[in-house]
């Protein structure tokens, strides 16, 4: 005869084997039940947690990993996080080149403006419809639009927001940068034909 397991009834006899009341092992345990799902809601609808690791954002993020190995955790907006995205802004996004991989870049221009980047492939580049140009701060060790080109806004996450640890770092990210690399003139979105026109 088998016997069906169960956490619960594994609890009760753990309690009564070592003389604790079974209802304190069990509370949080159903308490979970209700904390979990909300807790996956709001990480997957509103806000999480990301890591920032490789020194491409430095000095603004991370400006310690190249030395200590030191990453910077930031938090990480996704409501709404593809409408109105703006020049300066960090967003986290799934990187083109590694679709499972998330990373961390800063906004240089948005559609319709114009890009002329001083390293890679592309000369002179406007930004298509519905995709945003990202860059690294440290361009000296950044993979980003100046070899992969515009990326598509469906690929961003969320804005990153603030930095939560080391504590001493903590606080709200500036969407204020003057990137040296590249140039950008700013574009009209009103004047892009839309693609199903």
């Amino acid at each position: 005869m088998s016997r069906h397991f169960s956490v619960f009834n594994y609890i009760r006899n753990f309690a009564f084997k070592t003389g604790v009341d079974p209802r304190v092992l069990i509370w949080p345990l159903k308490g979970s039940f209700f904390v979990l799902p909300a807790w996956v809601f709001v990480n997957d609808s509103f806000i999480e947690h990301c890591q920032v690791t490789g020194n491409s954002m430095s000095p603004t993020l991370s400006p310690q990993f190249h030395e200590t190995g030191r990453c910077d955790q930031v938090a990480v907006w996704k409501y709404g996080a593809t409408r109105n995205i703006s020049r300066g802004e960090i967003v986290a996004l799934w990187a083109p080149h590694n679709p499972e991989k998330v990373t961390i870049k800063r906004v240089i221009a948005t559609e319709a403006d114009t890009v002329y980047p001083k390293a890679g492939p592309f000369e002179k580049q406007m930004v298509p419809k519905g995709h945003i140009w990202v860059e690294g701060d440290n361009w000296r060790s950044s993979k980003d639009s100046n070899e992969y080109g515009p990326v598509s806004k469906a690929l961003v996450i969320g804005k990153a927001v603030g930095v939560l640890w080391p504590l001493n770092r903590a606080g709200w990210l500036s969407t204020e940068w003057r990137h040296p690399r590249t140039r950008v003139v700013r574009g009209n979105p009103r004047l892009l034909k839309d693609e199903y026109d």
